[in-house]
């Protein structure tokens, strides 16, 4: 048995089903692109195919055992979880009454709701549906480092290098330390050397 964590954690939103492995129905930590075209959490598909040669969503024969880094989802299901990840409620805390959706509340509502769009537009491929998403979040929350990063993210995916390198240099002027951040680091490096090599050709 497979577990996302031991501590619990909750997070504010359902992700997008495509974030969730078929073996263990957990967010993925390390996902895996298997031959039948379905992306599972890489311990889990491991030990599947110690045992068996078929598929574990269609039940096909799996003529090679290959596995491919899904380096793009591993990115969004890293953003989702920095952007919904939720404080452990303190123990035995009665639950507070809910208040009356004000103005600020039904924009933020309105908000997670583009975002949850994106995530699912992102992980389906349609990558100019997701920006459409995301630039209206921005609208709303034109500083948000993350919002900026999810447009760069987009723009990427469209081939539209300076944008999106646009986008991690402002996230970088907003939040200096982002430049510690791995995942952000190896991103914009590469934009910088695919937009060199574009301009010598």
């Amino acid at each position: 048995m497979f577990q996302e964590d031991s501590t619990n954690i909750s997070y504010s939103h359902e992700a997008p089903a495509p974030y969730y492995c078929p073996i263990t129905t957990e967010l993925m930590k390390d996902p895996v692109s298997a031959e039948d075209g379905h992306t599972y959490e890489r311990a889990a598909i491991t030990e599947w195919l110690t045992n068996k040669d078929t598929s574990p969503v269609t039940g096909v024969k799996f003529t090679s055992k290959n596995l491919t880094p899904n380096y793009a989802l591993k990115h969004l299901i890293e953003l989702y979880k920095r952007e919904h990840r939720q404080l452990p409620a303190a123990a035995n805390q009665p639950n507070a009454p809910l208040a009356p959706l004000n103005q600020q509340q039904e924009m933020n509502a309105e908000v997670d709701r583009l975002i949850e769009q994106y995530h699912g537009n992102m992980a389906n491929n349609k990558c100019d549906k997701a920006l459409d998403n995301i630039q209206a979040a921005l609208v709303q929350q034109p500083n948000n480092v993350n919002f900026l990063q999810f447009r760069g993210d987009a723009y990427c995916s469209l081939n539209q290098g300076q944008s999106a390198l646009d986008d991690y240099m402002a996230a970088l002027r907003i939040q200096p330390n982002l430049a510690q951040d791995t995942i952000f680091y190896r991103l914009g490096g590469m934009l910088i050397v695919h937009l060199i090599k574009a301009n010598l050709h």
